[in-house]
């Protein structure tokens, strides 16, 4: 009660004496009438006068305050007490009638009174909870300050800090208080100053705001550091411009990685772009990245590459479920790194052999895949060569007795399995010892490559011949019977004879045999 009427006398000052003087007279006169009184009537006219000019001098303090509901309400009660009162003023009556008029102005204006009375109180209340809420909110606006570790101040229109929080004070390496009335000039140096000054200048005078702005400023600890700076104009209730609010960042960690970053892309870059082997870079089967030898390698320029899909443009249609699956298995994590070769397409349309070394990682936040790619095709070449002296016969061209050995398994074991049926022919030279005596070695090599001819000439892609001794040759017939197989066998020697026995009296003996023999078809095509 003692604070709603402190902050209530605050609020009206000395005008309170005008609306206790009222008070005061209603209940000393206010019950009584004129002849009550005992004074002349031209006394009573004076006193109503007074009462009259007193009641409108409150009545016109208090219409200020017409805030609340009670307020409202005792001013009309009280409008309606002067307005008897001005009739009082001019007509003096001393009927009985008018004396009962006399008591209900009086009443009229004693409620009015306690209306407004307690319509004040009310409103005291209302102004100290104000306080109360501006007082939270002016605890809960510093604490957010001080917690912010950005760097946040108000400055006047002199540039001058209004207020900053601790994180400013604490890069100048003061305290907020300290700051207050000082300028930019007290903390940096001359150069670093006028540009904030002139800075907050250019904000007060456009009314635009400075956002972002990147730049280097000396703090408390001597350093240069760097400072993402927003500024912007500083408005009262008019909308007039009073100064100047800046948010600050200490990005200097921020630009630090970002300049590591840039050294570690240019060193990739030029380890990339000097690099000798194809590197790329593919994210959700696009081609993010080439190098120049990659480029080179498709026949592509690095631009037409950029963009494109992967399996489309570069992967051999036969090789693109392959290359699909691996990619998947890296992008999921399955596996993080893989080692595979595929056909490769070159703009032209070229198919050529390559070979990829591909990882996992993560680019922009998502799994990419990168690696390295080589044409391997002269490689290939060269283990294609590396592996015919090592299966072939040096001589014929034949496939050797080793190598004989691993695909009759083969050829055996899948008719087991699946039951598929297969012939062997077992030939063998008639006559060949005493053509070496008669013509010579040299002559003997020949005939032994004539031999080989003419068994390539006369066999299917999926069938194999093989030499496994001195004049001695199998050939794997796949997927034909016996009585197939005998029609081979009839073939191969009447082109013997027409070819080599006229000049060398060469002949050949040939044995037949089937898979339903077993794994005795060797030995049956032998005896055969």
């Amino acid at each position: 009660m003692r604070n709603a009427i402190g902050v209530f006398f605050k609020k009206t000052g000395f005008y309170l004496v005008f609306l206790i003087l009222p008070v005061v007279w209603f209940l000393i006169f206010g019950l009584k009438t004129p002849t009550q009184w005992e004074i002349s009537p031209i006394s009573t006219i004076s006193i109503r006068g007074v009462y009259f000019c007193t009641c409108l001098v409150v009545y016109f303090i208090i219409k200020k305050l017409k805030k609340v509901k009670y307020i409202k309400i005792g001013i009309e009660l009280l409008t309606i007490s002067l307005f008897i009162n001005l009739l009082d003023g001019f007509i003096l009556n001393k009927s009985n009638f008018l004396m009962s008029r006399y008591l209900a102005k009086d009443i009229l204006t004693g409620i009015g009174f306690l209306f407004i009375i307690m319509g004040s109180y009310i409103l005291a209340r209302q102004e100290r909870n104000i306080e109360t809420d501006l007082q939270i909110e002016r605890n809960l606006f510093k604490t957010l300050m001080d917690s912010i570790p950005d760097y946040i101040y108000f400055k006047d229109r002199e540039n001058k800090f209004v207020r900053v929080n601790k994180a400013r004070a604490k890069a100048s390496g003061t305290t907020p208080e300290k700051m207050i009335g000082k300028t930019d000039f007290d903390f940096f140096p001359e150069k670093e100053a006028k540009q904030a000054f002139d800075d907050d200048t250019r904000v007060l005078k456009t009314g635009k705001p400075l956002i972002n702005k990147i730049e280097e400023l000396t703090l408390y600890d001597g350093k240069k550091h760097w400072i993402s700076a927003t500024k912007v104009p500083w408005y009262n209730d008019k909308g007039e411009i009073i100064g100047t609010m800046g948010i600050s960042r200490d990005i200097t960690s921020h630009i630090e990685v970002q300049r590591k970053l840039q050294e570690s892309e240019e060193k990739f870059r030029i380890l990339a772009e000097s690099s000798p082997i194809g590197i790329y870079l593919i994210q959700d089967g696009v081609i993010k990245y080439v190098n120049p030898k990659a480029s080179e390698m498709f026949g592509y320029k690095i631009d037409e590459l950029i963009g494109k899909d992967v399996l489309e443009t570069v992967i051999h249609p036969d090789d693109r479920d392959m290359v699909r699956e691996n990619i998947r298995k890296r992008i999921n994590g399955e596996i993080n790194f893989v080692n595979y070769s595929f056909r490769a397409v070159k703009k032209t349309g070229e198919v050529f052999d390559a070979e990829v070394f591909g990882s996992r990682i993560i680019y922009r936040d998502r799994p990419a895949i990168i690696g390295m790619i080589m044409d391997v095709t002269e490689r290939k070449k060269m283990e294609e060569k590396l592996r015919d002296l090592t299966i072939k016969d040096y001589l014929t061209g034949l496939f050797n007795y080793r190598y004989f050995n691993e695909r009759i398994k083969e050829q055996i074991n899948l008719f087991k399995r699946y039951r598929e049926v297969f012939s062997l022919l077992y030939i063998d030279i008639d006559g060949f010892k005493n053509c070496n005596d008669t013509y010579g070695h040299q002559k003997g090599d020949e005939i032994l490559q004539s031999i080989g001819k003419i068994f390539r000439d006369n066999l299917r892609d999926t069938d194999s011949a093989y030499r496994i001794g001195g004049e001695e040759f199998v050939i794997i017939l796949a997927h034909t019977s016996k009585e197939q197989a005998r029609k081979v066998a009839e073939r191969i020697r009447e082109q013997v004879h027409q070819k080599l026995y006229p000049f060398y009296k060469i002949t050949v003996s040939i044995g037949v045999a089937d898979s339903k023999i077993g794994e005795e078809v060797v030995k049956i095509a032998d005896e055969a």
